[in-house]
Protein backbone atom coordinates (compact mmCIF):
# COMPACT_ATOMS: atom_id res chain seq x y z
CA UNK A 1 0.00 0.00 0.00
CA UNK A 2 3.00 2.19 0.40
CA UNK A 3 2.45 2.98 4.12
CA UNK A 4 6.12 3.56 4.47
CA UNK A 5 5.78 6.74 2.54
CA UNK A 6 3.29 7.98 5.21
CA UNK A 7 4.13 10.72 7.57
CA UNK A 8 3.45 10.16 10.83
CA UNK A 9 0.84 12.70 12.46
CA UNK A 10 -0.35 16.33 12.28
CA UNK A 11 1.08 19.06 13.72
CA UNK A 12 -1.43 21.93 15.05
CA UNK A 13 0.16 25.60 13.92
CA UNK A 14 -0.89 28.99 15.44
CA UNK A 15 -4.95 29.23 16.05
CA UNK A 16 -5.25 26.36 14.38
CA UNK A 17 -3.76 24.43 17.29
CA UNK A 18 -7.27 24.46 19.00
CA UNK A 19 -8.74 20.76 19.28
CA UNK A 20 -5.34 19.51 19.40
CA UNK A 21 -4.87 16.30 21.64
CA UNK A 22 -4.13 17.86 24.89
CA UNK A 23 -7.16 19.33 25.91
CA UNK A 24 -5.84 22.13 28.06
CA UNK A 25 -6.67 26.08 27.93
CA UNK A 26 -3.70 26.06 26.23
CA UNK A 27 -4.78 24.71 22.60
CA UNK A 28 -6.47 28.44 21.61
CA UNK A 29 -4.19 30.54 20.55
CA UNK A 30 -5.02 34.03 20.68
CA UNK A 31 -1.74 35.44 19.74
CA UNK A 32 -2.90 36.08 16.24
CA UNK A 33 -6.34 36.84 16.30
CA UNK A 34 -6.98 40.61 15.70
CA UNK A 35 -9.04 42.05 18.27
CA UNK A 36 -8.72 45.78 16.56
CA UNK A 37 -10.99 45.91 13.66
CA UNK A 38 -12.90 48.84 13.21
CA UNK A 39 -16.92 48.17 13.18
CA UNK A 40 -18.51 51.01 13.80
CA UNK A 41 -21.20 49.72 11.34
CA UNK A 42 -22.91 47.29 12.46
CA UNK A 43 -24.94 44.48 10.57
CA UNK A 44 -27.11 45.22 7.57
CA UNK A 45 -31.18 45.07 8.29
CA UNK A 46 -33.74 45.14 6.26
CA UNK A 47 -35.93 48.26 7.20
CA UNK A 48 -38.84 47.40 10.13
CA UNK A 49 -42.18 45.30 9.21
CA UNK A 50 -44.56 48.20 9.66
CA UNK A 51 -46.52 49.04 12.98
CA UNK A 52 -43.55 47.15 14.61
CA UNK A 53 -41.57 47.83 17.39
CA UNK A 54 -38.09 46.38 16.92
CA UNK A 55 -35.33 46.29 19.68
CA UNK A 56 -31.37 44.92 19.17
CA UNK A 57 -31.03 41.91 21.84
CA UNK A 58 -26.55 42.02 22.32
CA UNK A 59 -24.75 41.57 25.78
CA UNK A 60 -24.08 45.35 27.03
CA UNK A 61 -26.89 46.55 25.16
CA UNK A 62 -30.11 45.03 25.82
CA UNK A 63 -31.19 41.60 27.27
CA UNK A 64 -29.24 38.53 28.03
CA UNK A 65 -27.32 36.55 25.68
CA UNK A 66 -25.16 33.31 25.27
CA UNK A 67 -22.44 31.76 23.47
CA UNK A 68 -19.85 29.25 23.24
CA UNK A 69 -17.41 27.34 21.48
CA UNK A 70 -17.96 23.42 21.18
CA UNK A 71 -15.18 20.77 20.44
CA UNK A 72 -14.48 17.19 21.16
CA UNK A 73 -10.88 19.05 21.36
CA UNK A 74 -11.67 21.07 24.47
CA UNK A 75 -11.97 18.22 26.83
CA UNK A 76 -13.50 19.21 29.99
CA UNK A 77 -12.34 22.84 29.52
CA UNK A 78 -15.78 25.06 28.71
CA UNK A 79 -14.87 27.73 26.58
CA UNK A 80 -18.40 30.36 27.72
CA UNK A 81 -15.57 33.14 28.61
CA UNK A 82 -13.37 33.03 26.01
CA UNK A 83 -14.12 35.94 23.43
CA UNK A 84 -13.57 33.80 19.66
CA UNK A 85 -15.61 30.44 18.99
CA UNK A 86 -14.79 28.46 15.89
CA UNK A 87 -16.71 26.47 13.08
CA UNK A 88 -14.95 23.66 11.22
CA UNK A 89 -11.96 21.59 11.42
CA UNK A 90 -8.31 22.47 13.64
CA UNK A 91 -7.92 19.26 13.79
CA UNK A 92 -11.46 18.34 15.65
CA UNK A 93 -14.50 19.69 14.36
CA UNK A 94 -15.93 23.05 16.12
CA UNK A 95 -19.22 24.53 16.72
CA UNK A 96 -20.55 28.49 17.53
CA UNK A 97 -23.71 28.13 19.49
CA UNK A 98 -25.88 31.19 20.48
CA UNK A 99 -29.09 31.72 22.73
CA UNK A 100 -30.60 35.43 22.79
CA UNK A 101 -33.12 35.36 25.49
CA UNK A 102 -36.40 36.84 24.16
CA UNK A 103 -38.25 38.34 27.16
CA UNK A 104 -38.02 41.74 25.50
CA UNK A 105 -40.64 40.57 23.59
CA UNK A 106 -44.03 41.27 25.12
CA UNK A 107 -46.46 38.41 25.69
CA UNK A 108 -49.20 37.63 22.95
CA UNK A 109 -46.51 39.58 21.07
CA UNK A 110 -46.38 38.45 17.30
CA UNK A 111 -42.86 38.58 16.36
CA UNK A 112 -42.58 39.71 12.81
CA UNK A 113 -38.59 39.75 11.88
CA UNK A 114 -35.75 38.83 13.59
CA UNK A 115 -32.44 38.42 11.72
CA UNK A 116 -28.72 36.92 13.60
CA UNK A 117 -25.67 38.95 13.07
CA UNK A 118 -22.14 37.60 13.90
CA UNK A 119 -18.62 39.26 13.38
CA UNK A 120 -16.10 37.12 11.21
CA UNK A 121 -12.64 37.61 11.62
CA UNK A 122 -9.53 37.35 9.76
CA UNK A 123 -10.80 34.24 7.25
CA UNK A 124 -8.84 33.62 3.60
CA UNK A 125 -11.00 31.07 2.42
CA UNK A 126 -14.34 31.16 1.51
CA UNK A 127 -16.92 28.41 3.06
CA UNK A 128 -20.69 27.93 3.83
CA UNK A 129 -21.53 27.96 7.22
CA UNK A 130 -25.06 26.54 8.08
CA UNK A 131 -26.98 27.75 11.27
CA UNK A 132 -28.93 24.94 13.19
CA UNK A 133 -31.92 24.87 16.17
CA UNK A 134 -30.31 23.39 18.85
CA UNK A 135 -31.93 21.09 21.00
CA UNK A 136 -31.16 20.99 24.23
CA UNK A 137 -30.27 23.24 27.31
CA UNK A 138 -26.64 24.56 27.86
CA UNK A 139 -25.03 27.45 28.87
CA UNK A 140 -21.74 29.07 28.76
CA UNK A 141 -20.52 26.73 31.71
CA UNK A 142 -21.45 23.54 29.44
CA UNK A 143 -18.11 21.68 28.20
CA UNK A 144 -18.15 19.58 24.95
CA UNK A 145 -19.56 16.27 27.40
CA UNK A 146 -21.96 18.65 28.83
CA UNK A 147 -23.45 19.60 25.11
CA UNK A 148 -23.72 16.71 23.51
CA UNK A 149 -24.22 14.33 26.38
CA UNK A 150 -21.32 12.60 24.86
CA UNK A 151 -22.45 12.27 21.76
CA UNK A 152 -22.08 13.13 18.70
CA UNK A 153 -23.08 16.41 17.86
CA UNK A 154 -26.78 15.12 18.29
CA UNK A 155 -27.69 18.18 20.17
CA UNK A 156 -28.70 20.37 17.42
CA UNK A 157 -31.24 19.77 14.37
CA UNK A 158 -30.49 18.71 11.21
CA UNK A 159 -32.93 20.97 9.28
CA UNK A 160 -31.16 24.23 8.01
CA UNK A 161 -32.18 27.43 9.25
CA UNK A 162 -29.93 30.04 6.71
CA UNK A 163 -26.79 30.19 5.54
CA UNK A 164 -23.71 32.62 4.87
CA UNK A 165 -20.43 32.78 3.17
CA UNK A 166 -17.55 33.03 5.88
CA UNK A 167 -14.94 34.34 3.76
CA UNK A 168 -13.39 37.64 3.99
CA UNK A 169 -14.29 39.63 7.55
CA UNK A 170 -17.24 41.46 8.64
CA UNK A 171 -20.55 40.92 9.67
CA UNK A 172 -22.57 38.22 8.64
CA UNK A 173 -26.41 37.76 9.03
CA UNK A 174 -29.60 34.75 9.08
CA UNK A 175 -32.97 35.83 8.77
CA UNK A 176 -34.20 33.52 11.45
CA UNK A 177 -37.78 35.03 11.62
CA UNK A 178 -39.37 31.83 11.72
CA UNK A 179 -37.49 30.41 14.78
CA UNK A 180 -37.92 33.31 16.46
CA UNK A 181 -41.47 32.88 16.42
CA UNK A 182 -41.41 29.87 17.41
CA UNK A 183 -39.17 29.77 20.58
CA UNK A 184 -41.73 33.16 21.31
CA UNK A 185 -45.03 31.46 21.01
CA UNK A 186 -43.84 28.04 22.92
CA UNK A 187 -43.65 25.72 19.96
CA UNK A 188 -39.91 25.19 20.35
CA UNK A 189 -37.82 25.73 23.48
CA UNK A 190 -35.19 28.76 22.91
CA UNK A 191 -31.79 26.81 23.31
CA UNK A 192 -30.95 29.24 20.42
CA UNK A 193 -29.14 28.53 17.50
CA UNK A 194 -25.48 26.37 16.30
CA UNK A 195 -23.24 27.64 13.29
CA UNK A 196 -21.24 24.75 11.49
CA UNK A 197 -19.75 24.07 8.30
CA UNK A 198 -18.13 20.72 5.98
CA UNK A 199 -14.84 19.76 7.94
CA UNK A 200 -12.60 21.30 5.65
CA UNK A 201 -11.92 24.64 6.49
CA UNK A 202 -11.76 26.70 9.69
CA UNK A 203 -13.40 30.14 10.37
CA UNK A 204 -13.43 32.38 13.50
CA UNK A 205 -16.02 34.77 15.12
CA UNK A 206 -16.07 37.12 17.74
CA UNK A 207 -18.30 35.89 21.05
CA UNK A 208 -20.05 38.15 23.59
CA UNK A 209 -16.58 38.59 25.79
CA UNK A 210 -15.08 40.53 22.83
CA UNK A 211 -16.04 44.45 22.37
CA UNK A 212 -19.12 45.85 21.84
CA UNK A 213 -19.11 47.07 18.66
CA UNK A 214 -18.16 42.81 17.71
CA UNK A 215 -20.42 40.95 19.79
CA UNK A 216 -23.59 38.71 18.19
CA UNK A 217 -26.41 39.63 18.21
CA UNK A 218 -30.43 39.45 17.65
CA UNK A 219 -32.36 41.92 15.73
CA UNK A 220 -36.08 40.90 16.79
CA UNK A 221 -39.43 43.20 15.73
CA UNK A 222 -42.36 43.07 17.10
CA UNK A 223 -46.29 43.78 17.19
CA UNK A 224 -49.12 43.33 19.13
CA UNK A 225 -51.94 41.06 18.04
CA UNK A 226 -51.59 36.86 18.55
CA UNK A 227 -48.58 34.86 18.32
CA UNK A 228 -47.35 33.51 15.77
CA UNK A 229 -49.42 29.53 14.57
CA UNK A 230 -47.54 26.48 14.90
CA UNK A 231 -47.02 24.37 11.65
CA UNK A 232 -47.34 21.05 11.32
CA UNK A 233 -45.83 18.59 14.27
CA UNK A 234 -45.28 21.41 16.33
CA UNK A 235 -47.08 21.54 20.14
CA UNK A 236 -49.95 23.70 20.54
CA UNK A 237 -52.51 24.55 22.71
CA UNK A 238 -55.29 27.20 23.58
CA UNK A 239 -52.10 29.58 23.80
CA UNK A 240 -50.27 28.49 20.91
CA UNK A 241 -52.46 27.57 17.69
CA UNK A 242 -51.97 25.57 14.89
CA UNK A 243 -52.25 27.57 12.15
CA UNK A 244 -55.12 25.60 10.26
CA UNK A 245 -56.62 25.99 13.46
CA UNK A 246 -56.99 22.23 14.71
CA UNK A 247 -54.83 21.15 17.47
CA UNK A 248 -55.05 17.25 17.65
CA UNK A 249 -54.14 15.70 21.32
CA UNK A 250 -51.22 18.82 21.66
CA UNK A 251 -50.15 18.36 17.91
CA UNK A 252 -50.46 20.51 15.14
CA UNK A 253 -51.45 17.86 12.34
CA UNK A 254 -49.51 16.69 9.61
CA UNK A 255 -50.60 17.81 5.68
CA UNK A 256 -53.16 15.61 3.71
CA UNK A 257 -50.68 16.08 0.07
CA UNK A 258 -53.74 15.68 -1.76
CA UNK A 259 -55.74 13.58 0.58
CA UNK A 260 -53.73 11.19 2.33
CA UNK A 261 -53.54 11.29 6.42
CA UNK A 262 -54.02 14.60 7.72
CA UNK A 263 -57.39 13.93 9.01
CA UNK A 264 -59.00 16.57 6.18
CA UNK A 265 -59.10 20.00 7.29
CA UNK A 266 -54.91 19.79 7.61
CA UNK A 267 -52.51 21.75 5.99
CA UNK A 268 -51.52 20.63 2.04
CA UNK A 269 -48.16 19.09 1.68
CA UNK A 270 -46.07 18.91 -1.24
CA UNK A 271 -45.36 15.38 -2.82
CA UNK A 272 -42.30 14.22 -3.83
CA UNK A 273 -40.58 15.95 -6.98
CA UNK A 274 -42.93 18.91 -6.21
CA UNK A 275 -41.52 22.65 -5.43
CA UNK A 276 -41.55 23.36 -1.42
CA UNK A 277 -40.51 25.91 0.72
CA UNK A 278 -41.68 26.80 4.66
CA UNK A 279 -45.02 27.77 3.17
CA UNK A 280 -45.48 24.81 1.44
CA UNK A 281 -43.71 21.93 3.59
CA UNK A 282 -42.79 18.54 2.25
CA UNK A 283 -45.17 15.67 3.60
CA UNK A 284 -41.75 13.69 4.49
CA UNK A 285 -40.90 16.80 6.64
CA UNK A 286 -37.80 17.10 4.05
CA UNK A 287 -37.35 20.17 1.97
CA UNK A 288 -33.95 19.42 -0.64
CA UNK A 289 -32.69 22.59 -2.14
CA UNK A 290 -36.78 23.64 -3.03
CA UNK A 291 -37.41 20.20 -4.21
CA UNK A 292 -39.59 17.19 -2.17
CA UNK A 293 -37.18 14.63 -2.11
CA UNK A 294 -38.72 11.26 -3.90
CA UNK A 295 -37.92 8.15 -2.77
CA UNK A 296 -34.60 5.96 -4.24
CA UNK A 297 -32.47 7.40 -1.60
CA UNK A 298 -28.71 5.94 -2.16
CA UNK A 299 -28.76 7.82 -6.01
CA UNK A 300 -26.97 10.59 -5.07
CA UNK A 301 -29.48 13.21 -6.76
CA UNK A 302 -30.20 10.67 -9.33
CA UNK A 303 -33.88 12.45 -10.21
CA UNK A 304 -35.57 15.37 -9.45
CA UNK A 305 -36.10 15.62 -5.83
CA UNK A 306 -33.98 12.82 -5.35
CA UNK A 307 -30.94 12.98 -2.73
CA UNK A 308 -28.77 10.23 -1.35
CA UNK A 309 -28.03 8.90 1.99
CA UNK A 310 -25.14 9.17 3.77
CA UNK A 311 -22.27 6.78 1.54
CA UNK A 312 -24.21 7.33 -1.75
CA UNK A 313 -22.45 9.35 -4.79
CA UNK A 314 -22.82 12.98 -4.94
CA UNK A 315 -21.66 16.14 -6.88
CA UNK A 316 -23.20 18.63 -4.43
CA UNK A 317 -24.27 18.86 -1.20
CA UNK A 318 -28.05 19.49 -2.35
CA UNK A 319 -27.66 15.70 -3.54
CA UNK A 320 -27.29 14.61 -0.02
CA UNK A 321 -30.32 14.15 2.14
CA UNK A 322 -29.29 16.23 5.32
CA UNK A 323 -25.66 15.49 4.48
CA UNK A 324 -22.19 16.72 2.89
CA UNK A 325 -20.77 16.14 0.16
CA UNK A 326 -16.98 15.36 0.76
CA UNK A 327 -14.75 13.32 -2.01
CA UNK A 328 -17.90 12.47 -4.01
CA UNK A 329 -19.34 10.82 -1.29
CA UNK A 330 -22.51 11.52 1.18
CA UNK A 331 -21.00 12.23 4.34
CA UNK A 332 -22.09 13.05 7.93
CA UNK A 333 -20.94 16.23 9.12
CA UNK A 334 -21.72 15.52 13.43
CA UNK A 335 -18.59 13.38 13.77
CA UNK A 336 -15.33 12.51 12.13
CA UNK A 337 -12.25 10.74 13.24
CA UNK A 338 -8.81 12.59 13.76
CA UNK A 339 -6.37 12.45 11.15
CA UNK A 340 -3.27 12.03 13.24
CA UNK A 341 -4.02 8.90 14.77
CA UNK A 342 -5.14 7.07 11.88
CA UNK A 343 -8.17 6.05 12.58
CA UNK A 344 -11.41 3.84 10.78
CA UNK A 345 -13.18 5.68 8.47
CA UNK A 346 -16.45 5.40 6.07
CA UNK A 347 -18.66 8.22 4.93
CA UNK A 348 -20.74 7.94 8.73
CA UNK A 349 -17.64 8.93 10.41
CA UNK A 350 -15.33 10.84 8.13
CA UNK A 351 -11.88 12.37 8.43
CA UNK A 352 -11.43 15.85 10.49
CA UNK A 353 -9.66 18.44 9.17
CA UNK A 354 -10.52 17.43 5.78
CA UNK A 355 -8.28 14.77 5.62
CA UNK A 356 -9.18 12.05 2.96
CA UNK A 357 -10.29 8.64 3.82
CA UNK A 358 -8.34 5.94 1.82
CA UNK A 359 -8.64 2.37 2.25
CA UNK A 360 -10.86 3.18 5.48
CA UNK A 361 -7.98 4.88 7.10
CA UNK A 362 -7.84 8.64 7.62
CA UNK A 363 -4.62 10.14 6.17
CA UNK A 364 -3.44 13.60 7.18
CA UNK A 365 -2.99 16.27 3.92
CA UNK A 366 1.10 16.00 4.27
CA UNK A 367 0.41 11.96 3.28
CA UNK A 368 -2.02 12.23 0.84
CA UNK A 369 -3.15 15.68 -0.56
CA UNK A 370 -6.33 14.51 -2.97
CA UNK A 371 -7.84 11.44 -3.83
CA UNK A 372 -9.88 10.17 -6.63
CA UNK A 373 -13.70 9.51 -6.95
CA UNK A 374 -15.32 7.22 -8.61
CA UNK A 375 -14.33 6.78 -12.67
CA UNK A 376 -11.53 9.10 -11.52
CA UNK A 377 -7.96 8.03 -12.64
CA UNK A 378 -6.12 6.20 -10.10
CA UNK A 379 -2.37 4.91 -9.93
CA UNK A 380 -1.76 3.46 -6.26
CA UNK A 381 2.01 3.04 -7.03
CA UNK A 382 2.51 6.62 -7.54
CA UNK A 383 0.37 8.22 -5.04
CA UNK A 384 -3.12 8.71 -6.49
CA UNK A 385 -5.44 6.59 -4.35
CA UNK A 386 -9.23 5.87 -4.53
CA UNK A 387 -11.40 7.71 -1.91
CA UNK A 388 -13.30 5.95 0.58
CA UNK A 389 -13.03 2.25 0.62
CA UNK A 390 -12.89 1.85 -3.45
CA UNK A 391 -10.15 0.07 -5.72
CA UNK A 392 -8.32 0.74 -8.30
CA UNK A 393 -9.26 -1.29 -11.03
CA UNK A 394 -7.08 -2.85 -14.10
CA UNK A 395 -8.05 -0.26 -16.14
CA UNK A 396 -6.74 2.46 -13.51
CA UNK A 397 -10.00 4.28 -12.57
CA UNK A 398 -11.59 3.78 -9.27
CA UNK A 399 -14.89 2.05 -8.73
Amino acid sequence: MGASRLLAGLVCIGLFAVGCADSTDSEIDATDLNLDYDTADGPSLPAPPPDSTCALIQRGTLGSVQDSDFSYGNGNWAAGSYPFSWTGPSPYDHWSAYQFDLSVVPAGASITAAVFSTYVSWNADSATVRAHRILGAWNESTNWAGFTGNGASTNWDAAVLGSFDAGGWGWRSIDVTTAAQKWHGGQWANHGLLLEEDPVKLHNYFTSEASLSQRPNLWVCWSAGAPACGEPGDSCNALNPCCDGICNDGVCPGGGGGGEGGGGGGPVCANPGETCNALTPCCSGLCNDGVCPGGGGGGGGGGVGECGAIGSGCSADADCCGGSCFDGACIATDVCVAVDTYGACDPSNPCCDGGHCVVDTCFPLEDISTCATAGGSCDPDNGLWCCWGMQCNANGTCE
